[in-house]
This record gives structure tokens, C-alpha cells and sequence, in this order.
């Protein structure tokens, strides 16, 4: 009994983590935003999509793009060199075969201690052909053992091409990510200072979906945020948000207008000519 208690509270500290991690992918995809920590530009592709749980090797968090590209995610709260490490790790190679041109493989936590502490930079440095520092040096040899992959060899030089690691967390408003999920919602998709109520509303209707396989796009999560009655900012040419907030007003206002007018006649337009 008590070991069920264990799996089920680490299984939902997991979904808990899952869902803030989700939470700032949304933030981004309502934005129009690229992820930086992934390599992605500001003006994007974007997220458009969010799945957990899928059927992949990399099953935690699949992120579509807006450019049709697959981002897939394994996340583990806190890692270093060991058995959680390479648990990601042998799963990150095994996804390798599956990938289309321009997907993303990611490892993500809260942190990472020991000689992986360095794996977000060390992989930066890899790809854009840099001087690696020892410290690198450590985190590649440590990805390249928990993953079973020679150092040099091709396959393991094509996982640093498509691999990021992230150390993000959002799972309460103390958390960096969460504040800066608030941060990113003010003033653009919500009006100031509803950014903190924003980013938790999105929290709150991830939560459930962190746990099981499920998935939501863009207008879901617009939806969830005009559900929660936020002031909320649109404009036909902005951000994935301002466009669906935008849109949603001028239907309303139609809708307004047709029921201002649904009792009233308009005998001019039935007149005789004079």
C-alpha cells in the first residue's frame, strides 16, 4: 500500500510538472512566439499544439509547430548522471528513426545537477561547431553513455544535432517560468495586470490533461482564457491570440447588431419609387 502511495504522488508531482511545462509552451503558441531555449526564433515557428502521453518513444509532451515540424519532449523533474538521466536518454535515441526533417528531440526539467548541469549549453556550443569547455565536455560524455552512443560516432553526433535540454518550471508562482508566463501574457494576449490570472487559468485546465493522453490547440486555449472572463486583447494582425480575440468581438458585435434589430422594419426599402 504504502508503495502505491509513492507511485501515485510521484505520478501526479509528475503531471504537476508536466502541466507548467505545458503552460509556458502554451503562453508561446498564443503568442505566435518561438522558444529560444529551443532553438526556435522569436518570430517562430510557434507551438499551435500540445499532446501528452502519446504513443511515441518520446511520449511526455509532443509539441506541434507552426511550420507542420514535431517537438518531443521527456521530462524529468530533476536529473543528473544516473538511471533517471539515462531512462531519457535511451528514449530520446530510440525516437532518432522517427523523426522528420526539422523536428526537435528535448529533455526537460526543473534542473539538473552534476556533470549534466552543463547538457543545455554544451549542446548550443555542439551544434553551432564552438570551443567546447571541460564542462561540456563532461555533459557530452555523460549523454554519451547513458545513451550507448560512442562519442564521435554518427549516430550520437546526429541525437546533439536534434537534441535540447531545458531546465524550465512553472509549477507554482514562485517558480521563474510561471512569472515569466505571467510576464509574457501582460499587455499582449490579457490587458495589465492579468497576466498571473492568465497563466494560471491556462494551469488549471492543463492540470487534467497533464495526466492522461490528451491534446489541445491554440483555440482551446484562447477558449480557456475567454471562459475565465480575462480582458482580453485583439487586433485582426497580431498574435495568434489578438487574432482570435479579434475575431470573436467582431461576431459578437454582429450577433449584437442582427438582435438590435430583429423587431424593426425597415419600410424604406419596400417603398414605391418617387
Amino acid at each position: 500500500m504504502a508503495s502505491n502511495q509513492r507511485g501515485g504522488q510521484a505520478n501526479e508531482a509528475g503531471s504537476v510538472y508536466r502541466r507548467g511545462v505545458a503552460g509556458i509552451i502554451s503562453t508561446h503558441g498564443l503568442l505566435s512566439k518561438g522558444i529560444a531555449a529551443l532553438g526556435l526564433p522569436d518570430a517562430g515557428p510557434s507551438p499551435v499544439s500540445i499532446a501528452f502521453e502519446t504513443t511515441d518513444a518520446v511520449d511526455d509532451i509532443v509539441i506541434e509547430l507552426s511550420n507542420g515540424t514535431h517537438v518531443y519532449m521527456q521530462a524529468k523533474r530533476i536529473y543528473g548522471d544516473d538511471s533517471t538521466f539515462e531512462s531519457a536518454a535511451l528514449q530520446l535515441t530510440a525516437m532518432l528513426d522517427d523523426l522528420q526533417e526539422g523536428d526537435r528531440l528535448v529533455v526537460v526539467s526543473a534542473s539538473a545537477k552534476g556533470d549534466v548541469k552543463e547538457l543545455p549549453e554544451a549542446l548550443r556550443v555542439q551544434r553551432a561547431d564552438g570551443v567546447l569547455k571541460s564542462t561540456h565536455q563532461k555533459a557530452l560524455d555523460a549523454l554519451a553513455k547513458r545513451a550507448v552512443l560512442p562519442r564521435g560516432s554518427v549516430r550520437f553526433e546526429r541525437l546533439c544535432a536534434v537534441l535540447y535540454a531545458w531546465h524550465v518550471s512553472a509549477d507554482s508562482s514562485q517558480d521563474a517560468g510561471y512569472q515569466l508566463g505571467a510576464a509574457l501574457l501582460d499587455n499582449t494576449v490579457v490587458e495589465t495586470p492579468h497576466g498571473a490570472a492568465a497563466f494560471g487559468a491556462l494551469l488549471a485546465r492543463l492540470h487534467s490533461d497533464a495526466g492522461s493522453a490528451s491534446r489541445s490547440r491554440t483555440a482551446d486555449w484562447w477558449t480557456w482564457l475567454n471562459d475565465a472572463r480575462l480582458p482580453l486583447i485583439g487586433t485582426p494582425h497580431g498574435s495568434a491570440a489578438q487574432r482570435l480575440t479579434a475575431e470573436h468581438d467582431a461576431l459578437d458585435g454582429y450577433r449584437r447588431r442582427l438582435a438590435e434589430r430583429k423587431d424593426v422594419v425597415e419600410f424604406a426599402l419596400i417603398s414605391d419609387d418617387p
